[in-house]
């Protein structure tokens, strides 16, 4: 998919909602002026349809199909599966590294045309997963996942609290600052994300990079990154245990720490998942539940604001890359790794 394609798409109005509507659809506090409205090109809105603790998950229309789509900015890639009457052509081989560094085969492939909220793309470069689509959500096969391919091209409002996602094109003019901030009233944090959507975390004297990945169902963190914290192996193992499963079957410990920084912002009384064989540490769900995101790939900042709404619709127990278990019972659906 070339660039120019999406950002004429945005640009033309097809799809142009106000920033009034983007925000209070989203449920962010928007500036009610026209100067902040004028600086929005045009809009994509669509809800998420799961719940507090699933992955976001949108409607899609594929080649005038209905069905749902994963999508998180953590994973570079668009990722498909057959259903029925919706299949992909399959293209050359390509191995894939998943979270948990084993390799998952893919095969090339290309959706012929994407509907997401009246956005319409074509010859959309995607890799196809081995097996067909089993789960569902709003009653719609969930048939893959949307990653940075698409969606870096434009602004991208999570709001997991309130069931909205939206993609917008804002216009850096002189009256509306160079960033998208003047969306949200109120205080909101602001600090620099890079390509591959991370951010830096504190946490204790400790300060790492971590991805943004809304798929995860907690956020995780390395146990050499733990005992950089403070964090002794003694006192994780009094933590409860828990395993998480990508391609294999790993296990760590969920740990709360008393204090995790963000810029200015500071989560109080947070869990993370440490594990011994992740390569690197993520913010998942239970940082995005509690948010209004804004991931400002143009400029590349990570812009939010803390709620205490929270989205009430039911759990569906969907995430794309991995698989959550307590102890000997299943509470998350298995769901297929790509590469991050």
């Amino acid at each position: 998919m070339r660039d120019f394609l999406f950002f004429r798409r945005l640009a033309a109005g097809k799809i142009g909602w106000s920033v009034i509507a983007v925000a209070l659809s989203c449920g962010a506090g928007a500036h009610a002026d026209q100067p902040v409205s004028s600086c929005i090109d045009g809009t994509a809105i669509v809800p998420l349809l799961g719940g507090s603790g699933d992955s976001p998950i949108i409607p899609v229309k594929i080649g005038g199909a209905s069905a749902a789509m994963y999508l998180s900015p953590a994973l570079k890639r668009v990722f498909v599966r057959d259903y029925d009457d919706i299949w992909f052509p399959p293209g050359a081989a390509e191995p894939l590294r998943a979270q948990d560094e084993n390799i998952v085969v893919t095969e090339r492939t290309v959706i012929d045309s994407l509907e997401i909220g009246g956005l319409s793309l074509s010859q959309v470069p995607a890799s196809l997963l081995n097996g067909e689509a089993h789960h569902n959500a709003g009653g719609l096969p969930v048939i893959g996942l949307i990653g940075r391919d698409i969606l870096r091209h434009a602004e991208l409002l999570l709001d997991v609290p309130h069931g909205k996602l939206a993609l917008f094109r804002w216009n850096p003019k002189k009256e509306c600052g160079e960033t998208p901030a003047a969306i949200f009233s109120g205080e909101v944090y602001d600090v620099p994300m890079d390509d591959g959507v991370s951010i830096q975390v504190r946490t204790g004297a400790v300060s790492r990079r971590l991805r943004l990945d809304p798929d995860l169902a907690i956020s995780v963190m390395p146990r050499s990154d733990a005992h950089d914290a403070g964090v002794s192996d003694e006192m994780l193992a009094r933590d409860q245990h828990e395993t998480i499963r990508y391609e294999s079957i790993l296990r760590g410990q969920r740990h709360r720490f008393g204090a995790v920084g963000i810029g200015t912002d500071t989560l109080t009384a947070f869990d993370f998942l440490v594990q011994d064989t992740i390569r690197g540490g993520a913010l998942g769900e239970n940082f995005f539940e509690g948010v209004v995101a804004l991931f400002d790939f143009p400029h590349g900042r990570f812009i939010f604001q803390p709620t205490d709404d929270r989205n009430t619709a039911p759990v569906l127990h969907l995430h794309f890359d991995q698989s959550r278990l307590g102890y000997a019972s299943v509470h998350e659906a298995r769901g297929k790794s790509g590469g991050r």
